[in-house]
């Protein structure tokens, strides 16, 4: 009989708990900056990492969500309207980790490449006078392990003659777990 008390009490109590949160719930979150782009010679060479991201748990009671390996990577190749040219090749990516592994992303024999677009920057960018033209080339399931690391790009744009270019740059990588409940989560957000 007293373990039919306590079973109640634990079952009231968590009832309890429940009603005021809703569950928890966490996420991991990352963010990616990429640097070394900074050095106003043109082309202007930036790369993207944006995770895909999934959810998992039981609704209401406990989800978690969280980044998926592979990381996509995307290069953003942009240029004023005084670079002449079509649009850009990456002929070589090449990733070093923090611990010293090296990975070639894009290999010289496999280039990727695609045409130049107008770009629009945020009006704190323009420079009056100024058009800019953007080329993005992506690539799906790039960087299998979590961390910042090192790149090198090279490439070229493309048209009447080839231009070279050859980039060093960096992606700082941090990930942040948050806890938060349910009534957070399921009232707060969706209302926003």
């Amino acid at each position: 009989m007293k373990w039919k008390r306590l079973l109640l009490i634990g079952i009231a109590c968590f009832g309890l708990i429940w009603v005021l949160t809703l569950g928890l719930h966490s996420s991991d979150y990352v963010r990616a900056y990429c640097h070394g782009h900074e050095k106003c010679q043109q082309p202007e060479v930036y790369v993207f990492m944006e995770p895909v991201h999934d959810t998992c748990g039981v609704p209401f009671l406990h989800t978690h969500y969280e980044d998926v390996l592979p990381y996509p990577l995307e290069i953003a190749v942009t240029v004023d309207d005084r670079i002449p040219g079509d649009g850009v090749v990456i002929e070589s990516l090449t990733v070093v980790f923090v611990d010293g592994e090296r990975a070639e992303i894009i290999e010289p024999d496999y280039p990727r490449g695609g045409p130049f677009g107008r770009f629009d920057p945020v009006p704190s960018d323009q420079v009056p006078g100024r058009t800019l033209r953007r080329a993005r080339v992506g690539i799906s399931r790039a960087i299998w392990r979590r961390g910042s690391f090192d790149m090198s790009v090279k490439g070229y744009i493309y048209g009447r003659e080839k231009q070279h270019f050859e980039r060093s740059l960096r992606m700082d990588y941090s990930r942040d777990r948050s806890w938060c409940t349910g009534w957070f989560l399921y009232v707060v957000v969706p209302s926003a």
